[in-house]
């Protein structure tokens, strides 16, 4: 038998058709599309575990099929377009056949599938504005006082400051929700979670992304891959959350060393004291395996790092051979604050975690961003953090969405034009002796000692205005896209009556 390699003539148009009916069968990811089940084959006498094993032929290897005693002879050729696939085993060999022999086709086949998606996102916008504009009807609940405010509550509420992690969903986001294409994440066949990292990797300008539950996993698994020996060191800045807030997980869960270097009032770390933290190839020493930024850097008020310092310090990063790893928390408000597209702003890092519920809004979740290679090792890793999960692309959904809303819409510069002009407000308050000013979406109100802050907070909750206490006698004030411009006056009166 002669096996073809060449392209057999399948169109982009007959790939779209098999992935929308893969999608029917949980085959979600667009791979499938060049395996699909008419040009299947059972494998005869597959018993016990193996029952139900397949013989999967890439269409555009063999456009007419293949007989059954033919896929079987082609079977295990590295290049046949044939391969030997259980549902148990996962898909690995299918997916990397397609990117290696058929990758201009399989780039048509994306932008097809994104073009679709488009078109049903338009459809499904619409629909939600045909429903907000209808005249609203009497609600069952229409008595009950919603606890917060913003553009998602439907009666006035609590303006909350703690975090830009307080969020709802917006209509748009419950509706791409509902109405998501889900696959098993675990075997690599959502498709909603397969748009989002493709979208992720895309905008960021890296090869790979991988969608986990929580920001401290993303710096958990990234991390732990460039310090994949136990014993490694990874040089941070005293302050950075991955220090302070993510319960030393780094070195408890990957034997991973933290070197803490004194973070400067902009957030960065001295070069010259970065330089100084690389160990030497001595073998009293750990090995420095990766230094590892904040952009913005929370507890620096939001600080921005300007894209010559975490270019300087990529270099130097390359200059000794380690990684260079950027918390990315709120890194959309870094490169709205910076001018400058997200793929600009993380160039120099060699891995990335970035926050999809801060700045955007999204319900949950975060990426990692990296080499192909390296989130490969990453999802590995997530899977051993019991981070892979399975239906998830109702969470992916929301997160596309609220980058659609977000980010394209440029609402982040709402966000931070209500804070700076709450802290020029603030700055008018007697008892308020600073206040911070903010670089994006973070400022520090400093409190007089005569009023302790937790009477100032419980005050300020009896004005319908949430925040929690910082550092010392003072508060910290977050402000997010459920935050509107007719909130930013009710915020000044609030603190003018709490702190009198």
């Amino acid at each position: 038998m002669r096996v073809e390699h060449a392209h057999s003539g399948v169109s982009v148009e007959e790939l779209l058709a098999n992935h929308v009916e893969g999608l029917r069968n949980r085959r979600g990811a667009p791979a499938w599309a060049f395996f699909p089940e008419k040009l299947s084959h059972a494998i005869d006498g597959a018993e016990g575990k193996d029952q139900g094993a397949r013989y999967q032929v890439c269409v555009a290897c063999h456009g007419q099929g293949l007989a059954p005693e033919d896929a079987a002879l082609a079977c295990g050729s590295r290049h046949s377009g044939v391969f030997r696939h259980h549902w148990r085993t996962g898909q690995r060999s299918l997916m990397e056949h397609v990117g290696n022999r058929h990758p201009k086709l399989f780039e048509q086949l994306r932008e097809a599938i994104d073009d679709r998606d488009r078109e049903e996102a338009l459809a499904v916008a619409t629909l939600a504005r045909g429903r907000e504009e209808r005249p609203p009807g009497p609600s069952p609940n229409a008595a009950k006082k919603r606890r917060f405010s913003g553009d998602n509550g439907d009666a006035p509420g609590a303006v909350d400051l703690r975090s830009d992690t307080v969020t709802r969903p917006s209509p748009a986001m419950r509706e791409a929700m509902a109405r998501a294409e889900v696959g098993d994440d675990v075997f690599g066949d959502d498709p909603t979670v397969l748009a989002l990292e493709a979208k992720m990797a895309s905008v960021f300008g890296k090869e790979a992304a991988a969608f986990v539950p929580s920001g401290t996993m993303g710096n958990l698994v990234a991390v732990g891959v460039w310090c994949e020996t136990r014993g490694s060191e990874f040089v941070c800045g005293d302050l950075s959350h991955i220090h302070q807030y993510e319960q030393g997980g780094l070195a408890t869960l990957m034997g991973a060393h933290p070197r803490a270097l004194t973070n400067e009032p902009d957030g960065t770390i001295p070069i010259a004291k970065i330089r100084g933290a690389i160990r030497p190839d001595d073998q009293h020493f750990p090995v420095t395996r990766a230094v590892c930024l904040e952009n913005t850097h929370n507890k620096k008020g939001g600080a921005a790092l300007s894209l010559e310092y975490v270019d300087a310090v990529g270099a130097l990063c390359r200059e000794h051979d380690i990684a260079l790893h950027l918390d990315g928390a709120r890194i959309w408000n870094a490169a709205q604050a910076l001018g400058c597209t997200p793929a600009r702003c993380v160039a120099a890092a060699d891995s990335v975690s970035v926050c999809l519920s801060k700045g955007l809004g999204a319900p949950a979740g975060s990426v990692i961003l990296g080499s192909a290679a390296f989130v490969a090792k990453c999802k590995r890793l997530r899977k051993a953090c019991g981070g892979t999960m399975r239906q998830v692309g109702v969470l992916a959904a929301a997160a596309l969405k609220a980058y659609e809303e977000v980010w394209v819409g440029g609402m982040i510069e709402g966000d931070h034009a209500r804070l700076r002009a709450i802290v020029d407000g603030l700055r008018t308050v007697p008892n308020i002796e600073e206040v911070t000013s903010p670089d994006t979406n973070i400022a520090f109100a400093e409190i007089a000692p005569a009023k302790p802050v937790k009477d100032v907070v419980k005050a300020l909750a009896e004005c319908g205005v949430i925040a929690i206490p910082w550092v010392g006698n003072s508060i910290r004030i977050v402000t997010h896209r459920d935050i509107g411009d007719g909130d930013v006056a009710r915020i000044v009166d609030a603190f003018r009556t709490a702190c009198e």
